[in-house]
């Protein structure tokens, strides 16, 4: 594991991953015994499904529902497998069969644990190789993807509901793939709003016998027996037995891990928003004053946003080889488009680039100084930022090598908006607020 630097991730303190990759404990390997039982409704289902997308006409679509932590990703995965081992392997011994394709459109409804981005849009992914292992392993680089700025789509429904069916109107023009779709554990409404314009062949349920009460109601008329149309194969399927300690919260993925350095080591990209972004700034977190927009993007996590239509060559590379104040320009926040008063980008003229963190601001310069895995050429697509409800987790921040002290040298008094001291009284801490 040593080559993609992901063992650094132990040297974070107070880091829910410390220890994981360390050798605490022999393991065996024992004849038989496997991490993954696969049940016979799990089993079922896949052989089904395989079934059905050697004979039907057109590739099947697929539905995985069911309550949080039940195992949705984990049979999501193991079909999406089984799909590629078996037509990929029928294609190469048998090309007879027209609607047999090596690859399955994958789309990524959970904004919580994505399998193959980071968190927070809703994503469209080519697959023809089967995956393992845990996200952070596989990532790569979306067909389509739509920023939602939150690891859940309860924040605002309704966009969420919008950039669902983007993403699925990009798939009507990939022709004959099988499509997967796996979706968070959600509200019956915006589960019925998405049977409702996917119009699934196949829908697998979750079904918990112990605590029913987390089971999804019975299925009205309109999902069971359409108008017009052929009714979706519908099967139950037993709850996965892998418990996990870990949350959406604590899914991180990237390709390459760097650890050895904190943040502030890393090179920044500047981007001026006077010339560099088109479109401005939107916030999806709450109602923020235009003359406190640049207090509440300081040391957040943004997303980057590009045109569609039309490549913008907007990235301004700033030259700060003179300082703000010699400079004598005035402070100009950059154009903002508050929430609620403004509708989010529409997903059907913008796409998600990737992530960034804002790690400090130049409001003299109007700059913005980035820490993003973009390239240079991707960043020039760049014509709006969004700051959602991602959060930068704490042990970023902190010097990890040297935490009794301070953050990189800097005595803890001096470390600005932080304090490791606990505090007393209204307002000790961010309200958590859970909307059921």
């Amino acid at each position: 594991m040593t080559w993609c630097g992901i063992q650094g991730i132990e040297r974070i303190s107070s880091s829910c991953f410390k220890g994981i990759f360390t050798a605490e404990h022999i393991f065996e390997v024992i004849s038989g015994l496997t991490s993954l039982q696969i049940s016979d409704s799990w089993l079922n289902a896949s052989n089904q499904l395989a079934i059905d997308g050697v004979n039907y006409n057109v590739p099947p679509i697929t539905i995985i529902c069911g309550h949080r932590n039940v195992g949705k990703s984990t049979f999501a995965r193991y079909l999406l497998n089984n799909m590629l081992n078996l037509y990929g392997i029928d294609s190469l011994l048998d090309d007879l069969h027209d609607n047999n394709c090596p690859k399955v459109a994958y789309i990524e409804s959970d904004v919580g644990q994505s399998e193959f981005t980071p968190s927070g849009p809703v994503s469209l992914n080519i697959l023809n190789s089967p995956i393992f292992g845990l996200p952070f392993t596989h990532i790569q680089q979306a067909y389509g993807s739509y920023y939602v700025g939150s690891n859940t789509p309860f924040d605002d429904p309704d966009y969420y509901m919008h950039v669902d069916e983007e993403v699925q109107r990009i798939q009507l023009k990939i022709s004959r793939l099988n499509i997967l779709v796996n979706l968070i554990g959600m509200g019956y409404d915006l589960f019925l709003r998405i049977f409702d314009f996917t119009r699934p062949t196949h829908l697998f349920q979750f079904y918990l016998s112990i605590h029913s009460y987390q089971n999804l109601p019975p299925f009205p008329t309109s999902v069971v027996s359409p108008p017009n149309e052929d009714p979706p194969k519908i099967a139950l399927v037993d709850p996965s037995e892998i418990s996990t300690k870990y949350t959406s919260a604590d899914h991180q993925n990237t390709k390459w891990w760097q650890f050895d350095k904190p943040l502030i080591h890393h090179s920044r990209w500047c981007l001026g928003w006077t010339k560099g972004l088109t479109k401005g700034v939107f916030v999806f977190s709450g109602d923020v004053p235009w003359s406190q927009l640049l207090y509440v993007l300081n040391d957040s996590i943004v997303g980057l946003v590009g045109s569609i239509l039309d490549v913008d060559e907007s990235f301004e590379i700033v030259d700060e080889s003179e300082t703000s104040q010699e400079k004598g320009i005035s402070i100009q926040p950059s154009r903002y488009f508050p929430f609620p008063d403004y509708p989010p980008p529409d997903p059907s003229e913008y796409t998600f680039l990737g992530l960034a963190i804002i790690r400090s601001i130049d409001p003299f310069a109007h700059t913005f100084h980035m820490l993003t895995p973009l390239s240079y050429v991707e960043l020039q697509k760049i014509s709006l930022i969004v700051k959602g409800t991602l959060d930068l987790p704490t042990c970023f921040m902190l010097d990890s090598n040297n935490i009794s002290t301070g953050v990189c040298g800097v005595p803890w008094k001096r470390v600005p908006y932080m304090n490791l001291e606990a505090r007393e009284g209204v307002g000790n801490a961010a309200q958590r607020v859970r909307k059921r």
